[in-house]
């Protein structure tokens, strides 16, 4: 797990954010912020007041030059073009409480220039050890941080962009001061030492106008709300108030004091009616017969303005050429967006800023709470004629006060607290009568109805991934990005600004199985895809997937399950790391890799080449000031005045001067540029640098962890996960969706290098309830890939005996395996190189990295499993094995090694009996030629000299090698050697081809010589104690911890 340090670089900026950050030096930056979350049209109004204070600054023209349209973090075609950094909260600090975006970046030549839609007050990064701290603040400290060669800081003539709160100022102040950062507010500019105090000054200034603009615009706001005012746009009003009018004119009513008045709109009653009406009819079943994606259609038909916030138009835009009067024609077109229209028709009625508790605990207290009556405050308001209104104060401090109004407080460390508002909107005027129509003319018993709906159909909500702050588990992975194909199915390169016609657009979204009882639905991923012109709105921008996800039988081209997807990514991953360790031999692991190193030769000659442009620029505007002067000066002396014609010609004598010295810069830049161009030249262009593959080992239980949890991950794996993988594309091919994606591993020295990854999992979308998952899915999960079969049930919820019976024992046949103990020796088989090496023989497949293991245990395994399979039992290991492997670690030690220990004393340590037991682990009986199973090898061999009475280890019998059989292992391949050990030093079976005297098997003898065993053989493995169980109901070989010695010291002398 990974503790904060280790989250941050040594100038304690966010490694995510410093993999943002250009890898070049800057002179500057500029700073442009608008407090309004992603307001492109704000932010586009503060940069064109600053920006026009630097008319002659090369790099602002060029960034001026950018369009408006390039500013969209859902172009990133256009953000690629132009050089646009997009930042999220979460890129800035690890404790960010949002992952929205911050802003974008853009590098000039000199300068670097940050875009900010955020506030400079609002504390959007949790602290637990202290305050909250603001995130553009963060952002600037950072930036200044990571840069050594900056040498000023820029904002706008407001004070207020840079100062809205006095401790954020007085750190970004502190921070200028400690890295010698020159600060400018328009065209001011501020020494952050000797200018101390006229800093300090600004500061103030800011701080005040801050609090006193948030005093007066939400006290005001308040107290209008209060007195019976309507402090809103219309747009944001219910429907069926508007702000009151003028007689006979259009012109809104402004009161003095409680400003725009609300007031109920008569001709919208009969509509009303209608809706509710609609909204509450059921059929004979209880059931209501209008569906909230009906009840949007009838918004349309009636011709109901849309409101909210962005809503534009009528209801009948979301409907495109389809009839709205045409309930068939509705039904029948396929490209609405059914997850809109079900909303959109709720939202009529609630607001889904706020969620009611569900049905079952509303029965307990059935008495509406304050976020359940905000829930429905339009039907309340349409009711009762009272609007409730909830107005979030945002003037820091428990003690704070807007125009006399305290507000309420949430907990005790809430700083800000809200304001509770209830004034009185009223009905509509009968224009005949003059009086109110009393809850638009619909009894209350129909508004109750109404409201019972509204509550009952809720729903408890799905996890949805969701951000640290949210909840500590999320999805391991959520965001899989965008791709796009050709017509043929090729993947497009990134930089593909406009694909043609033929295009298809690509992208992954979370679906989630439905909650049974308290046991979650399964988590899965769909793959969506779509034309890419579809996907591209009138006004030339790149639309969201929720149309798509509304019509899964268009544009759901596969589905899979998340648990599968983390099972096989982590086999990939720990196959691709193995592949580095092996190639390196356990090595310190170098690749070419992409390595974010400062100052390296190809930025320093960037550099030098920006400093010698601009020096050029210098000395001509040098030579032409001098050449200006020299005209002037001639004029003043033909006009006889000297004077004059002093002043110019000297002038002109400095500026020729500059340019000399300029010229003197630009050859000393020059030749330095000429002699860091050749020396790179000479150097590779990929550096060798040193992996850091501590991440994986993380992984790798991550992921394990995920597998068996539904997909689910501890919010900090999942993060880990999200900067590891990228570049995700999924194809369908059938049954199985086939994936890849990039494992970007950290480097000790820093940077990353990028291993591609690829794998297969089950298309669940292509099988049906009845088929289930089938072989061709299961049999490379467990033989390929070597996931175990405990893991492969809990992924696809299915049972062990499923698994063997209808898929992996059919398909061994299928291959002409029809041994049946060759087969449950393949299945239990705890060595998943075993597996994997039989697997790619059955199938023809090839495998590079097989090479690893050595060619003579490959002839080994192949021979004993495939060739000439041996008799065997019903498990990989079929005995317990446990006692023999004590005895081993016994007979192994020093003082043991050579003479071993009498039988009698070996048999009163273990218990066994010394003629039917212990003797056999020397010379076992031939059971196989009595009928009795198969035979036993050897273990032990007698101490020569001792007339078998006393037994050892056997000494490593191969050339070079002078270690001992002392593991134990039970395994068909190892016990067709004769023996059931292996030398723990070479890993050899303690064969020679002088052990046998039979000439024809000299040559298959001689082999073990040339048949070490891979590492995976490093373990202890035994059988299940007792009587032999089935394959079907659990494991029959375990890896297992070995004991410790025998204490021989323990044995009575007479045992001896």
């Amino acid at each position: 797990m990974y503790d904060l340090q280790e989250l941050f670089t040594e100038r304690k900026v966010a490694r995510t954010l410093a993999a943002l950050l250009p890898d070049r030096s800057f002179e500057g930056v500029h700073w442009d912020r608008w407090s309004v979350v992603m307001d492109a049209a704000g932010v586009a109004t503060q940069v064109r007041t600053t920006t026009k204070l630097y008319p002659d600054d090369p790099d602002v023209a060029a960034y001026t030059a950018i369009p408006e349209d390039a500013f969209d973090p859902s172009r990133p075609d256009l953000a690629a073009k132009y050089g646009l950094i997009w930042v999220r909260m979460s890129d800035v600090h690890p404790l960010a409480t949002s992952d929205e975006y911050i802003g974008c970046l853009w590098a000039g030549t000199k300068t670097l220039f940050c875009r900010i839609t955020s506030s400079a007050v609002k504390r959007q990064i949790r602290r637990f050890d202290g305050p909250d701290e603001n995130a553009y603040t963060v952002l600037g400290l950072a930036i200044f941080n990571h840069f050594d060669t900056l040498e000023w800081t820029r904002w706008a003539s407001d004070i207020s962009r840079a100062a809205r709160d006095n401790v954020n100022y007085s750190l970004i102040h502190r921070t200028c001061e400690d890295r010698g950062l020159l600060m400018t507010f328009g065209t001011a500019t501020h020494h952050p030492v000797r200018d101390r105090e006229a800093l300090a000054i600004l500061g103030v200034f800011g701080k005040k106008d801050d609090y006193e603009r948030r005093q007066k615009l939400t006290g005001t706001n308040v107290q209008k709300a209060k007195d019976g005012g309507a402090p809103r746009s219309e747009n944001q009003m219910a429907h069926g108030y508007r702000h009151a009018r003028h007689p006979g004119t259009d012109r809104r009513v402004k009161d003095a004091t409680r400003g725009f008045m609300p007031e109920a709109i008569w001709e919208f009653v009969p509509t009303l009616q209608a809706l509710v009406q609609a909204a509450v009819q059921t059929d004979e079943s209880g059931r209501y017969v209008t569906s909230w994606r009906e009840f949007t259609r009838l918004l349309a038909v009636h011709d109901v303005p849309r409101r909210g916030q962005v809503a534009d138009g009528s209801y009948r835009s979301m409907f495109g050429d389809a009839d709205v009067n045409d309930p068939q024609s509705v039904a029948a077109a396929d490209d609405l967006d059914g997850d809109a229209l079900y909303r959109v028709g709720r939202s009529f009625f609630i607001n889904n800023n706020h969620h009611p508790r569900l049905p079952a605990d509303r029965a307990a207290e059935p008495d509406l709470t304050l976020e359940e009556r905000l829930y429905l405050h339009k039907v309340l308001l349409w009711k009762t004629g009272t609007f409730l209104y909830i107005r979030e104060n945002d003037i820091r401090g428990r003690h704070a006060e807007a125009k006399g109004e305290r507000p309420v407080f949430r907990g005790p460390m809430d700083e800000f607290g809200y304001f509770h508002i209830e004034s009185r909107w009223g009905f509509p005027v009968d224009p005949t009568t003059g009086e109110e129509l009393i809850g638009w003319g619909i009894p209350d018993a129909v508004w109750d109805k109404l409201i019972d709906r509204l509550l009952h159909e809720t729903r408890p909500r799905r996890p949805r991934g969701g951000r640290s702050h949210a909840t500590q588990r999320r999805r391991f992975l959520e965001d899989f990005g965008t791709w796009t194909t050709d017509g043929s199915g090729r993947v497009l390169a990134a930089a593909n600004d406009e694909p043609r016609e033929d295009a298809v657009e690509w992208t992954v979204g979370a679906r989630q199985n439905n909650t049974r009882g308290d046991h979650p639905g399964r988590q899965n991923i769909v793959l969506l895809a779509r034309p890419w012109p579809s996907g591209t709105t009138t006004s030339g921008r790149r639309r969201g997937w929720s149309r798509e996800q509304s019509n899964p039988t268009r544009h759901v081209k596969g589905t899979a399950n998340l648990a599968e997807l983390a099972a096989d990514l982590r086999t990939r991953l720990s196959h691709a790391v193995q592949q580095i360790l092996d190639a390196t031999e356990l090595a310190p692991v170098s690749l070419p890799a992409r390595r974010p190193e400062r100052d390296t030769a190809a930025d320093k000659i960037a550099s030098l080449r920006a400093k010698h442009a601009t020096a050029e620029r210098e000395r001509e505007a040098a030579r032409t000031a001098a050449a200006a002067l020299r005209e002037a000066a001639a004029r003043f002396l033909t006009d006889g005045n000297s004077t004059k014609f002093a002043q110019y010609d000297q002038q002109a004598d400095d500026s020729e001067a500059t340019a000399e010295h300029t010229t003197a810069t630009m050859d000393a830049l020059a030749a330095q540029i000429n002699a860091l161009t050749e020396l790179a030249g000479q150097c590779p262009q990929e550096a060798l640098a040193e992996a850091d593959l501590s991440v994986t080992a993380y992984l790798d239980e991550a992921l394990r962890r995920a597998a068996l949890n539904n997909g689910d991950a501890p919010w900090q794996a999942a993060d880990v996960a999200t900067r590891t993988f990228s570049q995700w594309k999924f194809t369908p091919t059938g049954e199985h969706i086939d994936y890849q994606c990039v494992a970007s591993l950290p480097l000790a020295d820093g940077g990353t290098v990028d291993v591609p990854l690829a794998g297969r999992v089950a298309n669940i979308r292509s099988r049906t309830k009845r088929t289930g998952t089938g072989p061709s899915v299961i049999v490379p999960a467990f033989f390929a890939a070597g996931r175990e079969l405990d893991d492969l049930t809990v992924v696809h919820q299915c049972t062990r005996r499923s698994l063997v019976i209808n898929h992996l024992m059919p398909w061994l046949a299928q291959q002409g395996v029809t041994d049946r103990a060759v087969k449950c020796a393949l299945i239990d088989h705890p060595i998943v190189d075993v597996r994997q090496l039989v697997h790619a023989a059955l199938t023809g497949a090839t495998d590079p990295t097989h090479a690893r293991w050595s060619a003579g245990w490959r002839e080994v395994i192949l021979e004993t499993y495939l060739h000439h399979p041996t008799q065997w039992g019903f498990a990989a290991c079929p005995d317990d094995t446990t006692v023999i492997q004590q005895l081993a670690n016994t007979l192994a030690l020093a003082q043991h090694r050579e003479q071993g220990l009498p039988v009698a004393v070996l048999a009163a340590l273990t218990g066994m009996n010394a003629k039917t037991k212990i003797r056999r682990l020397v010379k076992p009986d031939d059971r196989a030629a009595s009928g009795l199973g198969f035979t036993r090898p050897q273990y032990f061999e007698y101490t020569p000299g001792t007339d078998k009475q006393h037994v050892r280890v056997r000494p490593c019998p191969h050339r070079g090698c002078t270690g001992v059989a002392d593991r134990v292992l039970l395994l068909p391949e190892v016990a067709v050697s004769g023996w059931g050990v292996l030398c723990s030093s070479c890993w050899r079976a303690p064969v020679t081809a002088e052990d046998r005297c039979a000439v024809a098997d000299q040559e298959r003898q001689a082999r073990w010589a040339r048949a070490p065993f891979p590492a995976a053989y490093d373990t202890y493995v035994t059988g299940n104690p007792g009587p032999a169980g089935s394959l079907r109901d659990g494991a029959q070989s375990r890896r297992v911890t070995p004991r410790s010695p025998f204490d021989v010291a323990s044995v009575q002398p007479r045992d001896r």
